[in-house]
């Protein structure tokens, strides 16, 4: 039954004290059809298992490739990027998934050695300076995306498309103001499982384009007592 217990996962605790989070079948099997289709999941598709069981985008990278019949390539240490690149090369990977941080780790020497069609970045905020430095790999790759969602809401609430081919750091980055570097990549629009508003801080109505607020997400993906 959809509203049966799937699974229960701890919140970052980055708006307060980490707390339980118990998602439901529903909300779960919502999500997965949705990020297959989004990612073009087919029955040739080659997944790595390149996250730590214990997040929940784990649940993604086991499950999407298993509900469109596709396979799973499981690496022997998920904290090595470099070995990872090799197994993703040997095993014509598909489909990954890699926090910002790792996406900077691969080793220019494998760029563009498999046929990569999605590729998942989230976990942490993505600046543009991590974007540019990933410029090799990002434009290689058939679609990689900026993907946001906190636990509470099923894993990923929203997504945005990277352009394939960001810029290096050329004379006109240099004459960038520095404090540009680290500015964020957008996440976004929201899922079609998802919606996601931009109010003001009493939560009363949309702010102006441009102006701070806060991000209230909804949908049939919220945990349970959301």
């Amino acid at each position: 039954r959809s509203s049966k217990l799937a699974y229960v996962i701890p919140t970052s605790g980055s708006t307060g004290v980490p707390k339980l989070v118990s998602i439901a079948h529903g909300s779960a099997s919502s999500l997965l059809l949705e990020w297959a289709r989004c990612s073009g999941s087919t029955p040739a598709s080659r997944t790595v298992f390149s996250a730590n069981a214990s997040f929940d985008i784990s649940v993604v990278l086991i499950f999407c490739p298993l509900l469109s019949g596709g396979s799973i390539v499981i690496p022997t240490d998920v904290r090595d990027i470099p070995a990872i690149a090799e197994l993703m090369a040997k095993f014509q990977v598909t489909h990954a998934f890699f926090v910002p941080t790792a996406l900077s780790s691969i080793p220019s020497s494998f760029t563009g050695r498999w046929p990569l069609q999605h590729v998942i970045v989230g976990g942490e905020a993505l600046t543009l300076e991590t974007l540019r430095r990933s410029s090799s790999f990002v434009s290689r790759c058939a679609s990689v995306v900026n993907a946001y969602g906190p636990a509470e809401a099923t894993i990923i609430s929203t997504y945005h498309p990277l352009p394939r081919g960001p810029r290096g750091d050329d004379d006109e980055d240099e004459d960038e103001d520095s404090a540009s570097s680290s500015q964020s990549v957008p996440i976004g629009r929201a899922l079609r499982t998802h919606s996601a508003y931009v109010l003001d801080d009493a939560g009363k109505g949309p702010v102006p384009v441009g102006f701070p607020g806060e991000l209230f997400i909804g949908g049939r993906c919220l945990a349970r007592e959301y």
